[in-house]
């Protein structure tokens, strides 16, 4: 046994080390070694993970390595997001990792828009109560600061509704069913909605060096 209870949160470093936090998010190692323990000092700086606290919270963390025990590391809270009164989470969808085929766009004129590409970034799906009429709800997060990157919500008049996404790179698709029709080219049916992020607010404008 690595600590009595089921682990709060865990994760896989790139050395296959698993990394596991308890319930008050102490930081455990499987396998315990050195070499682990090393590989995530390394890594511990640039890391940042985000817990459901409640039905409508999420807090977001930054691990910290003890200053008197250089193998012992712990978590720090930086950050706190709260959905609307009427909202539950429903989901968190973490973005899929893999090469990155290219850090641009190349347009026509031979201009660039620049992707944005946040590590940290990922999205998650709300569902209004059940007393309430049927909203989702989509929104990204930056889970270094906390803060609301794209917001959006689906209507459903008659009966819950439901959002599925996949979040890569720059790019998030999320997909729901719209009952819902306003003329004689509208129908019921899946709606595919895609987005792309792109750094700046123009052509050729790269925020991060």
């Amino acid at each position: 046994m690595i600590f009595p209870g089921p682990p709060s949160e865990a994760f896989l470093l790139p050395s296959k080390a698993i990394i596991l936090l308890d319930s008050n998010n102490n930081v455990h190692f499987y396998p315990h070694t050195d070499e682990n323990i090393q590989a995530f000092a390394d890594l511990a700086p640039s890391l940042r993970f985000s817990l459901q606290t409640s039905g409508r919270t999420l807090h977001g963390y930054h691990f910290v390595q003890d200053v008197n025990d250089k193998n012992t590391f712990s978590t720090y809270q930086t950050w706190s997001l709260s959905v609307p009164n009427n909202e539950l989470i429903s989901s968190i969808i973490r973005p899929t990792r893999g090469p990155v085929a290219s850090l641009g766009k190349v347009l026509g004129d031979r201009t660039t828009l620049y992707k944005y590409l946040n590590p940290h970034l990922f999205a998650m799906t709300t569902v209004s109560k059940p007393s309430l009429n049927a909203v989702c709800s989509m929104y990204l997060v930056d889970g270094s600061k906390g803060s609301v990157v794209y917001h959006t919500s689906v209507t459903s008049t008659k009966g819950p509704c439901s959002i599925e996404a996949l979040l890569s790179e720059n790019w998030l698709v999320y997909g729901y069913y719209d009952e819902d029709f306003a003329g004689n080219h509208q129908t019921k049916g899946y709606r595919i909605v895609s987005l792309e992020m792109y750094e700046g607010k123009g052509i050729n404008d790269k925020t991060r060096r």
